[in-house]
C-alpha cells in the first residue's frame, strides 16, 4: 500500500507537466518565413514534367522506411560521390529536392551532368517543403540549403524553366 501511495502521488505530479505546452527542441521551419520562390537543377525537361503533372518524388525502388526519412533523402548521393561512399538510392524517396539558393541549383543542372546542358527550374514554394537544416539533422552539405517538397512539386507550382548550358 507505501508504494502505491507514491506511484499515485507521483502519477498526479507528472500528468500536468507531461501535459504543458513545451516547444520542440529543434523545428522544421527555418527562423525566418518560408522563400517565395525555391530552385532545382535538373536533367529533364519542362515538357517531360509538365506531361506528368509536376515533378515527382525521387529515385526508383521500393517504398520503406527509409522513404520517408529526410536523413536518408539527403545522404542517399547522387554520381560519382554516392558511388564512393557506397551509398545508392535504390528506395523511392517521398520528397523532391529544391533550394532556396541559385547557384546550388545550378550546380546539379550542369556539374552533376553527363550532358551539355541542364534545367533549371524556378518554382514557387509551399508548406510541404521542408528546410533541411532545420529538420533535426545535420546535413553534411549545409550550402545547398535544401528545402526537401514532400510529395513533389505540382505544375502549377513551377514558374519558370530553361536550359543552361554546361560551361
Amino acid at each position: 500500500m507505501k508504494n502505491f501511495a507514491a506511484l499515485l502521488f507521483a502519477s498526479a505530479l507528472a500528468v500536468p507537466l507531461a501535459a504543458s505546452a513545451v516547444a520542440p527542441r529543434l523545428s522544421t521551419l527555418p527562423e525566418g518565413p518560408l522563400p517565395s520562390v525555391v530552385y532545382r537543377g535538373d536533367d529533364l525537361p519542362p515538357e517531360y514534367y509538365k506531361n506528368l503533372g509536376g515533378i515527382p518524388h525521387e529515385f526508383e525502388g521500393k517504398t520503406d522506411n527509409r522513404s520517408y526519412s529526410l536523413w536518408w533523402h539527403n545522404v542517399g548521393l547522387d554520381g560519382w560521390a554516392g558511388k564512393m561512399r557506397g551509398k545508392n538510392r535504390h528506395f523511392n524517396s517521398a520528397y523532391a529536392a529544391t533550394s532556396s539558393r541559385w547557384s546550388s541549383a545550378l550546380y546539379f543542372a550542369v556539374l552533376t551532368r553527363e550532358q551539355e546542358f541542364g534545367w533549371m527550374y524556378q518554382i514557387h514554394a509551399t508548406p510541404n517543403m521542408i528546410y533541411l537544416e532545420g529538420s533535426g539533422f545535420a546535413p553534411p552539405a549545409t550550402d545547398e540549403v535544401e528545402y526537401a517538397a514532400l510529395g513533389g512539386i505540382r505544375w502549377d507550382q513551377i514558374e519558370a524553366g530553361f536550359a543552361s548550358l554546361r560551361m
